[in-house]
Parts: C-alpha cells; structure tokens; sequence
C-alpha cells in the first residue's frame, strides 16, 4: 500500500503528521510533493501556491522557507492539527528511513523552476540518502 500525499484522507497532506498516519495505516510507500522556496529549500508542498492548506497566501517559490515555516499546515483539514508546519525534504526522509518506508518523491515544480527542482531534488536525495536503507523513486509528470 502507498499513501498519497502522506495519508491525504486522514491527515493533512505533504505533513509530517500525514507520513506518521500512512505508516500508522500500514502503507510500505509513501509519494509526497516536493517545491523549491524563493531561498531554495525543499519542501513538501503540493501546489503553487501556500493558499490551499496553510493559512499564508502567495507563490511557493517567492516565500522564503522561513515564513513558510511560520504558516499552520493543519488547521485547514481540521482544528486538531491546528500548528502542523511545512516539513522540508530532509526531515520527510530521515522519517522514512527511520520508519523503513519507501518514498516517491513526486517533483512538483512551480512553473519555470521545473528543471531547477529536479536538479535539487536529484542531488539532495543522491548526497544524503540515494543507496541508503529504503527503496526511492524520484517521480514527475
């Protein structure tokens, strides 16, 4: 079993508590997105905008990671996940590796970064966990 976006259904989605729930349920994988901030971190996010599932508004890739650390990522799914951050690739993958669970890693590139993304995306997985202990898929369409 793969969770999506963590366990999108349970949980909010690209969230440290969405990963922790797809494992809780049993999943083996787990496909999340990844986007470049305006200072170019990593993080898991979904759209191009903050507008959807944190309280900010605004471009993904014109936010500093900072302030996108600052926005709840919970409360929009429900009030018991109200606080719940913006995790970052590397704090998603030292979980997984942990928890022993595979990862798709799913480059959602805001427009006119796509070729940006997937080049930070491919060299922070190969320096830090590519050949590690779980199976990895870098994925996009």
């Amino acid at each position: 079993m793969t969770g999506h976006r963590g366990a999108k259904g349970h949980a909010p989605e690209n969230t440290m508590a969405g990963l922790r729930k797809a494992v809780e349920l049993g999943a083996r994988w787990i496909e999340f997105d990844v986007k470049l901030t305006a200072d170019n971190e990593l993080v898991l996010f979904h759209d191009d905008t903050l507008n959807r599932t944190t309280d900010g508004k605004g471009r993904v890739a014109r936010t500093a990671f900072a302030e996108i650390r600052k926005l709840d990522a919970g409360r929009w799914f429900s009030p018991d996940f109200t606080g719940e951050p913006v995790p970052t690739l590397a704090e998603a993958m030292d979980y997984l590796v942990a928890s022993g669970i595979g990862a798709n890693v799913e480059v959602k590139a805001c427009p006119g970064r796509e070729t940006e993304t997937g080049a930070a995306t491919a060299r922070a997985l190969a320096g830090r966990w590519f050949g590690g202990p779980i199976p990895m898929l870098i994925s996009s369409f």
